[in-house]
């Protein structure tokens, strides 16, 4: 992931989800909130017959995902994958080169904090609270960034499953840290998770 510092450098971005009224597939485009330039487009894989109707008729809560993550030149700086698990959620965010990274599971809503992010040891690294419509990922108790979801229109709202949301990214993050991607990919993975 060496080019993450030249590609996620601001501190604030917008995540927005492409329009479809029964759409099997999720794709989004995450863009410079200041510039409106778009720096990074996030593509799900093709999914197969079974889990492409499952996920029409709304049944896709176990249902596995692979969503590539390029620049808009189409370089790979990261993908995010689930496969079904027993009946607990888990999603693997890996490197441009597909190594994991990190693991984000759901908690069982303790204290609010709604999911969890270890490394390949399982060691919780970073948490994931729910406070509204705003999602908090912190380090040890201290903020490193949020996801907000947005509101569409309201008809986009009642007939699609379009979501938007703008993310914030606390200053002291250095530029080139991988936690910014991390908290990037926690905005599809909210989505994923609780919106489709």
């Amino acid at each position: 992931m060496k080019t993450i510092g030249l590609t996620i450098t601001k501190n604030m971005y917008s995540v927005r989800e492409h329009i479809g009224m029964s759409k099997a597939a999720n794709n989004y485009d995450i863009f410079d909130a200041e510039t409106d330039e778009m720096v990074l487009e996030c593509r799900e894989q093709p999914l197969d017959l079974l889990n492409a109707t499952l996920r029409l008729a709304r049944l896709s809560g176990f249902n596995p995902f692979h969503i590539h993550i390029n620049t808009p030149d189409g370089e790979k700086l990261a993908a995010i994958r689930r496969h079904p698990e027993f009946l607990k959620e888990k999603i693997g965010i890996l490197d441009g080169e597909g190594k994991l990274l990190w693991t984000m599971r759901e908690t069982g809503n303790k204290e609010s904090i709604i999911l969890e992010v270890t490394d390949s040891y399982q060691t919780v690294l970073y948490t994931i609270r729910k406070e509204d419509k705003n999602y908090i990922l912190a380090e040890n108790r201290q903020d490193i960034g949020s996801v907000v979801k947005e509101w569409s229109e309201l008809g986009k709202e009642l007939f699609t499953s379009t979501d938007n949301y703008t993310i914030y990214i606390e200053p002291h993050i250095p530029k080139d840290s991988s936690v910014r991607m991390l908290i990037l990919t926690s905005a599809i993975c909210i989505d994923m998770l609780y919106y489709e």
